[in-house]
């Protein structure tokens, strides 16, 4: 198992057992130690944490089977190369089903993608062993989308066990090769095989120098070089270069770190290796052929339009001047397509403008014939390349490239580029990558110098195995060689956020020790997106109402605060109409991120011009990213101020240092209080600072809330005067006992809302005009009080006018008595007069009294009225 087909097939060898076995490899998975013993021991310590980790990812995706994007199986047959029993390779041709992922989104196959076959639509795990249909997994080694037919793939998968290739009939009249009918997306191995390619390399090989030299206990080996940061060297460098790095408006602690990585990449004596420690939005990213690279496509494109912005105002022609800068990896998931600053250098977007040149000097023969000669003539002076395919064109450019941006998985594209030899990595975001996965990189041909930049105090990589993490398998590099005592040099100004937003984190998270810049602290910096104190810079906002839920994943969603976020962001959207603005909405869980992507989308749906953009994601994800709002959802609601994960320091650090302008957090105050955790500091900070507000003194959110409310069927927690119901009530309200029975018992949400609309409405003062309604009764007190309001052709809000006697006066309430069809009304109305009769007649005449305050359309506006207890 030296290359990643032996990884591969170590998967496939799994059983279904196998995968849901946590123990599986709980006696061969070791603490990964900080100094080693050899190359050779440095790598195999990652090989079973590695095995453990892609295990535990695949039991996990099994488990989430429901909501796993799906691919129906059109047609199986032998691949050309099928050689059992080893080689089970396949030729399938499977179709995208459109609500694939239960979203109805699209998932396209990709190679690396690992999938189970079934012959119906899996729901759960126990589907894919059930009578008929034995566990089957396979792995996509080639792709391509089938011709003139849309969605259709046609793909050669190693599969872990023969497939049937009989003709079965089925009852819907089709025919099926095979009695697999779906193929359901589990995982995608593709950068799991890459580390693993990289842990089974020869430990004395050309490319392994760099990790020799890492692998050194001396903090001091692999630091500057004597000779080339002598002081008359580094005078003469900074002579020659000082203007240059002035004219980009760095401060003193961003010039030395750049002074000293260019000092050491003209090093040719030894390997340097330079650790920046760079808190949040320090302009980190203002760093012969050098690859930059980052643990996520987030972190990656950040970097990069930094870098470009730096570019493209120091050239005088465009995007002429260019061609030397390029960034590659998945286009899909990079979102290449929403980025327009970046096309000019995505390297498949240049790929295909080349291949179009290619043909350029059959072309020449169509021209005028005064152009002609003028145009031949370039051939002599003017020599392109002779590319031959796509492949050719993609090695071009990456080898005449010099500057590089992708991922450290993406990195190992550059392995397969003849002549294409580095000196340089840069790694930003590098305390977020785990220390196998820095491996691809770092064995790079012709690598000599490495410069990772990162921040401790924020996420570590993700590890979902549990056995893994507790060997250290998240463990990054850079935090590796500060625990060995390297030297890393602090950047202690952030660029980034206001000063409201970054005052918190700064003494929580770096002792003070970070500065604001000027730039942050001007005017010109603040900037209001939506009307209220509750939307300045800084807020925390208090949603008192909530239930967070469990899915089937054991994620966890709160449908209020769901519906509070996405009214956020929807006055963002209605704002943007006048502005840019980019808003991201950051929660913990990723169940509370899809019912917010889907809130957010009913709202807005896809017809979002540029002025707009909203990203949703996980703390996990948005690392080594930006935005002008950023939204976080706490999501937990309980009395006991359980808050689980949410309490991790570094995860609540990365969320709080997105903002560039505008931070509100959203969350239960009470629970985050009793929490005992980062919470609890985070909430006292906010009332102290006078950035505390209820969700519910805002309009549109208290409208939000109580909707929200409806539909999870709590209609009941609504029912008393203290709820955003009756927040701009002028009446004092009270329900019988046997209105609260009758709204218990009604399921439909749609009546439930126009009964609390019209209790929000006339607790306000809103009347309808008086209806005569036979009420069957002999006594006239119940017909003179009694008020029915229509909710739908068969039920009525029944309630009076009562009074009620506080301190020396007597006020005027509304009493809600019941709700049902107008049949009942007549022994509802007996019982009142009986309940009306041990008034007295002034109280009577209380109850009657009508102050109005407007009157427009038939529509009156009625004041409660208190009478002085003198008056009886």
């Amino acid at each position: 198992m030296e290359t990643s087909e032996g990884f591969s097939r170590l998967i496939l060898s799994w059983s279904l057992e196998d995968v849901v076995n946590n123990d599986l490899y709980i006696d061969k998975v070791r603490q990964i130690p900080k100094t080693f013993l050899s190359v050779a021991h440095y790598l195999k310590s990652f090989t079973f944490p590695l095995i453990e980790e892609t295990r535990t990812d695949l039991c996990s995706s099994m488990k989430m089977l429901s909501e796993a994007p799906v691919y129906e199986i059109t047609d199986i047959a032998f691949s050309e190369n099928y050689k059992p029993p080893q080689d089970l390779l396949y030729q399938i041709e499977m179709k995208t089903v459109v609500d694939s992922d239960r979203k109805g989104d699209i998932c396209e196959p990709e190679i690396g993608q690992l999938f189970t076959l079934t012959n119906t639509r899996p729901e759960c795990i126990d589907d894919l062993n059930k009578h008929g249909n034995s566990y089957l997994i396979g792995l996509i080694g080639k792709v391509r989308k089938k011709k003139d037919e849309e969605d259709v793939y046609e793909v050669q998968i190693l599969a872990s066990n023969p497939i049937k290739l009989e003709m079965y009939w089925q009852e819907d009249g089709r025919y099926l090769y095979g009695i697999y009918g779906f193929a359901a997306y589990l995982i995608n191995i593709t950068t799991n095989r890459r580390i693993w390619n990289a842990l089974n390399s020869d430990p004395e090989g050309p490319d392994i120098h760099v990790i020799k030299q890492l692998l050194q206990p001396d903090p001091a080996v692999g630091g500057n070089c004597a000779q080339c940061f002598s002081s008359e060297r580094c005078t003469i460098d900074v002579s020659n270069i000082g203007a240059v790095i002035r004219s980009f408006d760095l401060n003193k602690a961003q010039e030395e770190g750049v002074l000293s990585c260019l000092a050491a990449r003209e090093c040719s004596h030894k390997i340097i290796v330079k650790l920046i420690w760079g808190p949040q939005g320090q302009g980190k990213q203002k760093q012969k052929q050098t690859l930059t690279g980052a643990p996520t496509n987030v972190a990656v494109l950040e970097v990069t339009s930094r870098f470009l912005r730096l570019v493209m105002d120091s050239i005088d022609y465009h995007t002429y001047g260019l061609g030397d800068i390029v960034l590659f990896g998945n286009r899909k998931r990079m979102s290449i397509d929403d980025q327009d600053d970046l096309l000019d250098i995505f390297l498949d977007y240049r790929v295909n403008i080349l291949a179009s040149c290619c043909t350029w000097q059959a072309k020449l023969g169509i021209t005028r014939k005064e152009c002609l000669k003028i145009l031949k003539s370039l051939v002599n002076i003017f020599v392109l390349p002779d590319f031959t395919d796509e492949y050719s064109i993609k090695s071009f450019c990456l080898r005449r490239s010099r500057m590089l941006f992708c991922t450290a998985a993406s990195s190992a594209r550059l392995h397969a580029v003849e002549h294409c030899r580095l000196e340089m990595l840069v790694i930003d975001e590098a305390a977020q990558l785990k220390e196998c996965e820095s491996n691809i990189p770092l064995q790079l041909p012709g690598l000599r110098h490495v410069v990772l930049i990162g921040d401790e105090k924020q996420l570590p990589a993700l590890v979902k195995s549990e056995i893994s993490s507790k060997a250290g398998f998240g463990r990054s590099l850079f935090e590796r060689l500060v625990l060995l005592g390297h030297e890393k040099q602090l950047l202690n100004i952030q660029y980034r956020m206001h000063p409201s937003i970054s005052l918190f984190p700064n003494m929580e998270f770096y002792d003070k020790q970070i500065l604001d810049s000027p730039r942050v602290k001007e005017r010109s910096y603040e900037k209001h997106f939506l009307c209220g104190d509750m939307f300045k810079f800084y807020s925390f906002i208090n949603v008192t109402y909530g239930q967070d839920e469990l899915d089937e994943g054991n994620s966890r969603k709160n449908r209020v605060e769901v519906a509070v976020v996405s009214e956020i962001v929807f006055e963002l959207y209605k704002d943007s109409r006048t502005r840019t603005v980019s808003v991201g909405v950051i929660s913990p869980y990723k169940a509370q991120v899809i019912a917010i992507q889907d809130a957010i989308g009913k709202r807005i749906g896809s017809d979002v011009d540029h002025n707009f953009s909203v990203k949703v994601c996980t703390a996990d994800d948005v690392q080594g990213g930006e935005e002008d709002v950023i939204i976080i959802s706490t999501v937990r609601y309980n009395n006991m101020g359980f808050v689980g994960f949410i309490s991790n320091l570094p995860r609540t650090n990365v969320a709080l240092t997105r903002a560039r302008y505008c931070l509100w957090i959203v969350g239960n105050g009470e629970t985050l209080m009793n929490s005992g955790s980062i919470w609890e500091r985070i909430v006292l900070g906010a009332r102290s600072r006078g950035c505390y507000h209820n969700a519910d003194e805002d309009d549109r959110l208290s409208h939000a809330i109580t909707t929200s409310i409806i539909d999870l069927g709590q209609v009941g927690d609504l029912l008393h005067l203290s709820s955003p119901l009756f927040r701009k009530a002028r009446w004092k309200v009270c329900f019988n006992q046997s209105f609260l029975i009758s709204m218990a018992r009604i399921k439909s949400t749609e009546i439930c809302q126009k009964i609390c609309s019209l209790l929000r409405q006339f607790s306000s003062g809103w009347r309808q005009p008086k209806r005569e309604i036979n009420l069957g009764v002999v006594d006239d007190i119940s017909s003179q009080l009694l008020e029915l309001y229509k909710v739908n052709e068969s039920l009525y809000l029944v309630w009076t006018v009562d009074v009620i006697k506080e301190n020396s006066n007597y006020v005027q309430i509304l009493k809600i008595w019941d709700v049902f069809p107008l049949s009942e009304v007549t022994n509802l109305a007996r019982n009142i007069d009986i309940s009306y009769r041990s008034y007295s007649v002034d109280i009577l005449r209380c109850c009657k009294t009508r102050c109005y305050d407007g009157h427009e359309k038939g529509v009156r506006d009625v004041l409660s009225v208190t009478l002085h207890a003198e008056y009886f």
